[in-house]
């Protein structure tokens, strides 16, 4: 699909892909290299057990903690694995706590029995480093410990509590760029965020990056959904054209002959536009000519070519320096057999020309000259 003589549809979306592909390039560097940096500690329940849940009324079956019968008292034992994870962006490091007020955590509806044991880290440092201590508030206090980005630690906490009630984490303390702290029970669905939390969650440059990159994504699927009806469009008219050569071929009023196959190729491959401009350089031999001696005159002059006569049917490169689009046509006139070259001068080849008008005239009759923006201008040797 042809837009423009310089644009097509392939270029455009070329372009237009190419430059919203470089901006998001560069948000997204900038945001890699220059996005606020903050700490988020985060409190995730990896795991949510009874020790032993007694759901039915068996007179033999007991538990005791400190000789007192849990049956009795109406109470449970529970066994929860606590992540404590750095989501942020920064390193916490030592100086960000507030040695009056540790960062750590306590039971609400429920209370520790046993010291939490560290059963998980995710690097060597923090299993060498990480205490943890019960204040006599049962408070449990984390250590002043570096936490870098995604670095994590897992607890196992043995709580006992009331049956009928859920044991709740409660953090506290204080950490330096800690407003708040979520505690999130990894074992619910996910989708239980809203959605528009789910939607716009992330800083500022994160959802300005993942707007970018998702309407990249959106726009190349469109591109691409473009281009492939585009090509579609192409084989299908193509297939058309070679359907009308084959039906010129069939008229009574047509005698083939194999040297007009190139004037179909080009109708077959380009459409009529080539071909029309063809037509009006070779209406007359004597206005060909003057134009082929004013081109000559005019790629001499541009190029400084002396040799550009001689060598005018293979000078791509120069040719499309000079932009000439006479030059371009008679070169290719010349490929073709439409013109033959005799001694100074260019000479039509008359059967060639008389099968070129008479295409074109039955292309006019079937309505399939392309309707073109620019008008195609006459060519003339003034």
């Amino acid at each position: 699909m042809t837009i423009g003589p310089k644009y097509s549809l392939r270029k455009i979306t070329t372009i237009v892909v190419a430059t919203l592909g470089f901006i998001a390039t560069i948000i997204s560097i900038y945001a890699f290299f220059f996005q606020d940096k903050k700490v988020d500690i985060q409190y995730e329940i990896v795991a949510n057990t009874n020790v032993l849940d007694i759901n039915a009324d068996v007179s033999r079956l007991d538990i005791t903690y400190n000789g007192l019968s849990l049956k009795e008292k109406n109470e449970h034992l529970r066994i929860i694995n606590l992540r404590i994870i750095n989501r942020g962006t920064d390193n916490i490091l030592k100086e960000y706590f507030d040695d009056n007020d540790p960062l750590g955590f306590r039971i609400s509806k429920g209370k520790l029995i046993e010291k939490p044991e560290i059963i998980e880290t995710s690097s060597k440092y923090l299993k060498d480093n990480l205490k943890v201590s019960i204040d006599s508030t049962d408070r449990v206090m984390l250590p002043k410990v570096i936490i870098e980005p995604n670095e994590s630690f897992v607890l196992k906490l043995l709580i006992l509590h009331k049956s009928g009630e859920t044991p709740e984490i409660v953090p506290t303390g204080k950490v330096a760029g800690m407003k708040e702290y979520v505690v999130l029970n990894s074992l619910e669905s996910k989708d239980d965020k809203p959605f528009f939390s789910q939607v716009f969650s992330g800083s500022l440059i994160v959802q300005t990056v993942r707007s970018i990159a998702y309407f990249v994504i959106v726009l190349i699927f469109i591109v691409i959904i473009g281009l492939s009806i585009d090509a579609l469009s192409d084989v299908k008219q193509k297939h058309n054209r070679e359907q009308l050569v084959e039906d010129f071929k069939a008229l009574k009023t047509y005698s083939y002959s194999k040297m007009d196959d190139a004037i179909f190729e080009r109708y077959i491959n380009k459409d009529s536009a080539q071909l029309e401009e063809m037509r009006d350089l070779i209406a007359e031999e004597k206005s060909l000519n003057e134009v082929y001696q004013k081109s000559i005159a005019r790629l001499k002059k541009k190029d400084g070519g002396e040799n550009a006569e001689t060598d005018f049917v293979y000078s791509h490169s120069r040719l499309l320096r000079v932009s000439d689009d006479e030059w371009y046509n008679i070169n290719t006139m010349f490929e073709d057999g439409l013109v033959i070259r005799e001694k100074e001068k260019l000479v039509i080849n008359q059967p060639m020309k008389n099968t070129l008008d008479s295409f074109l005239v039955y292309l006019k009759e079937k309505q399939k000259l392309r309707e073109h923006r620019f008008p195609i201008r006459k060519i003339s040797a003034a």
